[in-house]
């Protein structure tokens, strides 16, 4: 950058060195203290301009004329024969310049002085108006300021009383529980107080009826019993205090249990609990009975024989094999008398029970200690009211209220899920599949209490679900099994890759799904049903699941013109006309015909007929479709499986004959036919296999060569192959290279001479330096040696006298 510069100054001297006009010379200014004299106030008038005539302080042109220039009269008409001499004519143009200036400081004092009286008038009426007007900003009522030691005071009196106050501490969850309760019993305490109120109001009671009633009361005040303990926390009144003792009692049976058999009889009582409804459903006439007793003992035999066998599908747990052979002694003794119960309580709760208002749900609950009691409950209120019921047995028996609370808790869970699996298998309503929702968020809060109990429970529904399957594989899917899916979907995380609860649900739905024979439209709509939970399942893990692939297939295959060359994937489709074609639409349908969705009551009502119409067929269709969509989207993630698993989907789904169905369900399936095909075709990865074909040389002919781009300048351009290509490229590059290296190594021995030639004018200047300096010293030094020399000389001289 030196080096550059220094050039550029070289020949621009060089080039204005004959110039007559420096362009570069600035105009002289005349500064003082580093500022120029116009800037400073003083100097203003001094470097004024010559030609204002009207200042007094300044010459004017007709003195300078008749001083400088002739030396004439000042005041020709005053003395016209008198002359003055120079002396006095510049005597009296100093006279008249000292008179000038003292006028103008004179006039610039009198300003000056103005100035000052008018600013204090100025400032005299601003106090008057600051007295009538309040200032902006400023308060009514000002107050006075305190001194330091009031504001140390006041500071101190704020920060002690603040460090006085304690904050509020948070409360545990045993103290949270302990409010609720008693909020509970207050609210409650109220209730029934202001309905005892309402009956005073109408009954009228005599002063006898008053009077021992308050005698009544004071005995029941003074029978109470109070527990009392010592300061060392012994109890004062111990005898009045019952032993504790724990007893199993199961249902429907006056024998107890020792604490020893607890652990064994827990699973024992769960599959009884579950076992008594299954087999009362399964019971139909007073003859059967007892066959299907022995068929369920077989099918329980073979079950557990199967689950011996098959650990590794997590259908039963290690210790199931020692509880089953116990469970099933005291099955049987128990059915009986818990069939006949059930009938009663149900006949007399929907006789006798009449539904309960909202406002009259009490805030305290007494638990129930049988199924019967939970189920009378529960049937009193509203469906929409279940679940306050149970939230607030679950608030009032908290775990952190008393020692057993947790227990009562696995109990009361146990028997929900009893009374959801009732629910779920008694006929249909709009009212009942409200009250399986709400039924399922109180499972859900329930089985936060006793994670492992709620875990044993479910597996023995799924245990007991699984037998009834093994005994009979073929039968509808009840709509129970769909409610109990659902429930695990909600309750346990479906995307581990094992659980103990969903897995044996997964493999139940599977063996269900693959079993089951399809024998209507009605039960096709099921197993559509049953596919479609299957599918929540497997929708956050992208499990393959090879069942719910073969059912969608093989439903598809039943909407087509088929013939008997082509066979279902599975048993379980019906292989004979009409059957085989059971979703084929055979007349047209109108194209701006509503098709509804399936609804729930209608697919699992045993009364009605199934409909076997071709709109009830287009029904199924759709939901068929949509089931295959969703598993089509979930699958879309397996890039080298996809292709194999839905070209066969793609093959059937352009069979349908969409001509015959409604508008929307035709671009639904068009839909799912384009987008099916797409994702087959994007990760299609075979490619056929072919002979590799080479091209034959032909004979070479001499034929003229045209040249597009001729260049007459360089001919060559076009026929030499060495200038054309990557590699010519290439070469054009490295000389371009080449060339750019040159020019920085030139420029950079430039640079190197530069500062060589500026170093070496360093140093011979610093030699000059050196040696006009030296020879400064020795000319100092030879002169002090002269003069000395001359002083010995003398002084010799003077001793020689």
């Amino acid at each position: 950058m030196f080096r550059f510069t220094a050039e550029r100054v070289k020949h621009l001297k060089k080039g204005s060195k004959f110039n007559l006009v420096d362009d570069d010379d600035a105009e002289e200014l005349l500064t003082h203290d580093g500022r120029a004299l116009t800037d400073i106030q003083k100097y203003d008038k001094i470097m004024g301009s010559d030609d204002d005539d009207d200042d007094p302080g300044t010459i004017g042109a007709d003195v300078v004329k008749v001083a400088h220039f002739g030396g004439g009269d000042l005041e020709p008409s005053a003395k016209p024969d008198a002359k003055l001499s120079r002396k006095d004519v510049i005597a009296d143009l100093i006279a008249k310049t000292r008179h000038a200036r003292e006028e103008k400081h004179i006039a610039k004092d009198e300003m000056e002085t103005a100035t000052e009286e008018l600013d204090a008038k100025y400032l005299k009426l601003l106090d008057k108006v600051k007295a009538v007007f309040r200032p902006v900003g400023a308060t009514k009522s000002e107050k006075t300021e305190r001194d330091d030691y009031d504001k140390l005071a006041i500071g101190l009196k704020i920060d002690a009383d603040t460090r006085a106050t304690p904050a509020e501490r948070t409360k545990t969850e045993e103290e949270l529980a302990i409010e609720e309760r008693l909020r509970l019993e207050e609210m409650e305490s109220l209730r029934v107080a202001r309905m005892n109120a309402e009956s005073d109001k109408k009954e009228h009671r005599s002063v006898d009826a008053d009077t021992t009633e308050q005698k009544s009361s004071k005995k029941s005040q003074k029978q109470g019993f109070e527990v009392r303990f010592d300061s060392d926390g012994k109890l004062l009144n111990a005898g009045m205090v019952e032993p504790v003792s724990k007893k199993k009692v199961a249902i429907d049976s006056d024998e107890e249990l020792t604490d020893e058999d607890v652990e064994d009889e827990n699973e024992e009582e769960l599959d009884d609990l579950i076992n008594e409804h299954h087999d009362d459903q399964g019971s139909e006439g007073g003859e059967e009975e007892g066959e299907q007793e022995n068929d369920s003992d077989d099918a329980d035999e073979d079950g557990d024989a199967d689950g011996d066998d098959n650990e590794d599908g997590g259908i039963d747990e290690e210790e199931d094999d020692e509880e089953d052979d116990n469970m099933e002694d005291e099955e049987e003794h128990q059915i009986d008398g818990t069939q006949e119960i059930e009938k009663k309580t149900k006949a007399s709760s929907e006789r006798n029970s009449p539904v309960v208002e909202d406002t009259d749900v009490p805030f305290v609950f007494e638990m129930p200690k049988k199924y019967d009691a939970l189920a009378e409950l529960l049937t009193r209120y509203p469906p929409g009211k279940v679940h306050v019921v149970l939230e607030r047995l679950m608030k009032c028996y908290h775990p952190s209220l008393a020692e057993g609370n947790k227990r009562l808790l696995s109990k009361l869970f146990l028997y929900v899920l009893r009374f959801y699996d009732d629910t779920a298998a008694s006929p249909l309503s709009s009212d009942s599949l409200k009250l399986l929702g709400l039924l399922s968020k109180s499972l859900y809060s329930l089985m936060k209490f006793d994670i492992e109990f709620s875990v044993r429970c479910v597996r023995a529904l799924i245990r007991q679900n699984w037998k009834k399957r093994i005994s009979k594989p073929k039968s509808p899917i009840p709509f129970s099994l769909i409610t109990l899916l659902r429930l695990i979907s909600c309750l346990y995380p479906v995307s581990d890759r094992w659980h103990p609860v969903c897995s044996p649900a997964m493999a139940l739905a599977a063996l269900t799904l693959a079993k089951c024979r399809i024998s209507n439209l009605n039960v096709l709509a099921r197993q559509i049903l049953l596919v479609t939970v299957i599918s929540d399942y497997v929708e956050e893990s992208r499990r393959f699941v090879p069942e719910a692939i073969a059912f969608c297939q093989g439903a598809l295959l039943m909407a087509v013109e088929n013939d008997d060359t082509e066979s279902p994937p599975t048993t379980a489709f019906p292989v004979s006309l009409p059957h085989r074609k059971m979703l084929y639409i055979r007349e047209e349908l109108q194209k701006d015909v509503q098709v509804k969705p399936l609804e729930i009551p209608e697919l699992f009502n045993n009364d009605a007929n199934s409909d076997d119409s071709d709109l009830m067929r287009c029904r199924v269709l759709r939901a068929l479709v949509a089931v295959v969509q969703k598993y089509r989207i979930l699958y879309a993630a397996h890039e080298h499986t996809f292709t194999a698993t839905f070209t066969p989907f793609v093959s059937l789904l352009k069979r349908i004959p969409t001509s015959r169905l409604p508008s929307a369900v035709a671009e639904e399936v068009e839909a799912l036919t384009c987008s099916t095909e797409a994702e087959c075709k994007l990760r299609a990865r075979l490619t056929q296999m072919s002979r590799v074909v080479t091209e034959k040389s032909m004979l070479k002919m001499l034929e003229p060569r045209f040249e597009e781009n001729f260049d007459p300048e360089r001919p060559r351009m076009n026929r030499d192959q060495k200038r054309q290509g990557a590699k010519a490229e290439k070469e054009k590059l490295r000389y371009l290279v080449k060339k750019e290296t040159r020019g920085a190594i030139k420029e950079l021995r430039k640079d190197s001479a530069f500062l060589m030639r500026k170093q070496r004018k360093e140093t011979a200047m610093k030699d000059r330096d050196r040696r006009e300096k030296t020879k400064r010293l020795m000319s100092g030094l030879q002169s002090q040696q002269g003069e000395w020399n001359k002083e010995l000389f003398e002084s010799g001289k003077k001793k020689k006298k």
